[in-house]
């Protein structure tokens, strides 16, 4: 994701706290990426910090989300360094986030739910890496994507 222009990091203000971190690309210093490491690792690297979020399984509906923010020790070896600029930030984010993935849960266990095939839809998030979840389950999908045609003499 390439922030806007007069942003400098993912933060309430859009402002950093923090350098930006050494030996990054032309560009990176601009951009924010995101990873999935399956099964329950993702990592968004920003350009003065890189976050982690670390899922654990504690039941079939129940995930606990362990977050950690990685700062270069030029940041944190600043007089009066306080990491909440970022941190503040995604604790907003990953709440609204978590009340979302509760909903669609919620759903999923009602008694009116019907399985159907995901969106084939690529979005930014999903078309970024192939690594993503989008692309593991269109490996594994019995499902042709939308518009495509059937081999002829295939099942």
């Amino acid at each position: 994701m390439i922030l806007y222009d007069g942003v400098e990091t993912m933060s309430l203000g859009g402002k950093s706290h923090a350098p930006t971190l050494t030996n990054l690309a032309e560009g990176q210093d601009r951009t924010v990426h995101y990873f999935q490491l399956f099964p329950n690792l993702l990592i968004s690297p920003h350009p003065d910090y890189v976050m982690t979020h670390r899922l654990i399984p504690l039941a079939p509906n129940r995930t606990a989300v362990e977050c950690e923010w990685l700062f270069s020790r030029e940041a944190v070896e600043q007089e009066n360094f306080d990491p909440s600029y970022a941190s503040d930030f995604w604790d907003v984010t990953n709440r609204q986030d978590w009340h979302a993935c509760e909903s669609v849960q919620r759903g999923v266990n009602s008694r009116g739910y019907r399985r159907s095939p995901l969106s084939l839809a690529r979005t930014p998030s999903t078309s970024s890496s192939p690594w993503s979840p989008t692309a593991t389950w269109r490996a594994r999908s019995p499902v042709p994507p939308a518009g495509s045609q059937k081999r002829q003499g295939s099942s």
